[in-house]
């Protein structure tokens, strides 16, 4: 019985050592789209899109295999339902237990990268997608005949000349 549990922990350590990775590979592949973000070549940005494609792909995976492990452990050990890695690790001693909260901290680490990294490159797109909209506000106002509206047929705040009226209809 003992030797199923040590396999069995042995398997979820493996899971979860993939899904690292996983993760390690999404931090580099989203700190290098920054830099893609910078340069903005279209074929770049959709070749990243792709890389990330298959990487989530493949962390969802390992996700799944570890959810597995998760349950057969959980049902070994006599849990009611799916243990959390934390229960799991209050379950067992030695090695075995010093891997477990490694990973742990592994991962609470790696998911904060990741998320600052999200929040990196949503700011530098909102940020281009500005620069892209006043462009555009720019030129059409050069060349707009009614320059008291803005490409999305809106009234403009500035340069207004006469009166407006404040109610619909």
């Amino acid at each position: 019985m003992q030797k199923d549990v040590d396999s069995l922990y042995q398997s979820l350590l493996s899971c979860l050592e993939q899904e690292y990775i996983q993760y390690q590979e999404l931090l580099k592949s989203l700190e290098e789209e920054a830099l893609i973000i910078k340069k903005s070549s279209l074929e770049h940005i959709l070749e990243s899109n792709a890389r990330k494609e298959v990487i989530v792909l493949s962390l969802n995976m390992a996700a799944e295999m570890r959810i597995n492990a998760v349950k057969e452990l959980s049902s070994q050990l006599k849990f009611s339902k799916p243990a959390s890695l934390t229960q799991i690790i209050a379950s067992t001693n030695g090695d075995i237990r010093q891997n477990l909260m490694d990973y742990q901290e592994k991962f609470a680490g790696i998911i904060n990268q990741t998320k600052k990294a999200n929040e990196n490159n949503k700011n530098m797109i909102s940020f281009s997608l500005s620069h892209i909209r006043n462009t555009f506000n720019y030129i059409n106002s050069l060349i707009a005949s009614n320059q008291n509206y803005d490409h999305q047929g809106q009234i403009k705040a500035e340069n207004l000349h006469g009166r407006l009226i404040s109610q619909a209809g």
